[in-house]
């Protein structure tokens, strides 16, 4: 299977959709909807940090479609 071109960057979560489908936004304004990715999803119940409006993230985008993006991890809550 061939691996895209990713890129990652920092977001700011603005709505929790469901548990695991956020929009987030970038910070030159561009928003979109990014899910957990199973990196953290099955940790999640071990680690305090908890994603809800206003934390920041870490997210990855897929350089040819930016409408859509994995959030790989929370840094500030």
């Amino acid at each position: 299977m061939q691996r895209f071109d990713v890129v990652r960057t920092e977001a700011q979560v603005i709505e929790c959709v469901s548990e695991v489908l956020y929009r987030v936004e970038l910070s030159n304004g561009h928003q979109f909807l990014a899910h957990k990715g199973s990196d953290i999803a099955g940790k999640d119940r071990n680690i305090s940090k908890r994603c809800l409006p206003g934390s920041k993230v870490l997210v990855e985008l897929r350089a040819f479609d930016l409408s859509a993006g994995t959030v790989l991890e929370v840094l500030v809550s």
